[in-house]
Order: C-alpha cells, then structure tokens, then sequence
C-alpha cells in the first residue's frame, strides 16, 4: 500500500527505534568496560559523559549541569595550553605541572624568571606571553585566574618582595588583566615559583578563596 500521508511507514520506524536502541546500548556497555578497566580522570569523564546525553536529548541536561561540564572542559583545556606554555622550559630546569582537584599547579625554581647573580628579573620571559594569552582567554561564562606566589625567608624579605613586585608589574605590562591574578611571597627553603591556576564560574569566589577551602 502506498503511504499517501507523508509519514513513515511503522516499519521503518520500529527499525529507526531498535538501531537507536542499539547503539545505545554499545556506548553504554563501552563506558562500563572503560570504567571497570580504569580510573578515568574525572573531569574528562563528565565532559565526555554529558556530550554522550546532549548527544541523544540536549534538553535532558540541566543547566547546572551544563556549567559543571564547561567547567570540566575549561579545566582540562587550561591543563593543556599551560603545558604548552611551559613546554620550551621543561627541559632540565625541573618544572613540575600538576592537578589537585579542581586546581593547576605549575612549580618553576626561581632562576627560570629570576637571575640568580643579581635576583633581577629575567629581561627575556616568552612564557609569560604564552600563560597571558591563555588566561586572557577563557571559554564563555568562565574566568580564568592565576596566583602567583615568590619563595623568601619569611614575610619581611625585601629581595622577595621586590621581586614580586618586579614580576607583578611585568606582568601587568605584557597585558594581563589586574582582576585574574594575585602575587605574593611566602616562606619557604625551597627556590621554587608556585603558579596556580583555576578555572571558575561567576558564583565561585576567587581563586584565592577557592584555595583556602582546599586547604581547610
């Protein structure tokens, strides 16, 4: 029988049903394999996961869920570019970047932004243009934030200082935004450089807030 009204025949659509049916079924039993086999990283996870569900239903994810998954994505993808940022120094100079959680930390000893003869500066510093551009740039309804903190004997060290203050103000010259990042020296025996990088929501506070939970 022809079908004069336009519509799919049932058959064709019982078949449509099980093909979706079926697939399904084949990404549901892969992540269960993958999950039992592994311990994914948990913000990758979400985001594949949830581009899975807005795959098949987009309205079936709610917005909070949407802006916890941006937020996974931006994390990674923060993870990725300051990587890069730091990839011409990584050799021999013992750059460590790692996650904790929800955030990036970059440790740097002090003679790769500081002379070590003079404790000046470093004039030539390309991988602040590269961490720059990256900060300057986070996905839509995002924030990225950086904190920077400078080893000194305790907190009255006028060479730490100064050189907080030299690199806050280098910093602000290359063209960071004042509003994303926070400097400042803490006593420490290791020359060590800790940077630390977040990717946050309007809602969240700031960086430094954010850290202080962390720690609690």
């Amino acid at each position: 029988m022809i079908n004069t009204q336009g519509h799919q025949p049932a058959g064709n659509q019982n078949s449509s049903l099980v093909l979706t049916l079926s697939i399904g079924l084949q990404l549901l039993a892969f992540f269960v394999v993958l999950n039992a086999s592994t311990k994914p990283d948990q913000s990758r996870s979400q985001a594949v996961l949830v581009s899975v569900q807005t795959a098949f239903n987009p309205s079936a994810v709610p917005s909070a869920t949407g802006l916890a998954v941006n937020k996974a994505a931006a994390q990674v993808a923060l993870r990725s570019s300051i990587s890069d940022a730091f990839s011409p120094v990584l050799d021999g100079r013992d750059v460590v970047v790692r996650t904790d959680g929800d955030l990036l930390w970059v440790k740097a000893p002090l003679a790769v932004f500081f002379d070590p003869e003079t404790k000046a500066l470093r004039a030539s510093l390309p991988v602040l243009d590269r961490v720059i551009a990256v900060i300057n740039a986070p996905p839509d309804n995002l924030r990225y934030e950086m904190l920077v903190t400078i080893p000194g004997s305790d907190g009255t060290d006028k060479n730490a200082a100064m050189q907080a203050g030299a690199l806050a103000e280098d910093l602000l010259h290359r063209g960071l935004t004042r509003n994303v990042f926070s400097l400042g020296v803490v006593a420490s025996t290791e020359r060590i450089v800790t940077l630390t990088f977040a990717a946050l929501a309007e809602d969240d506070g700031s960086l430094g807030a954010l850290i202080g939970r962390v720690r609690s």
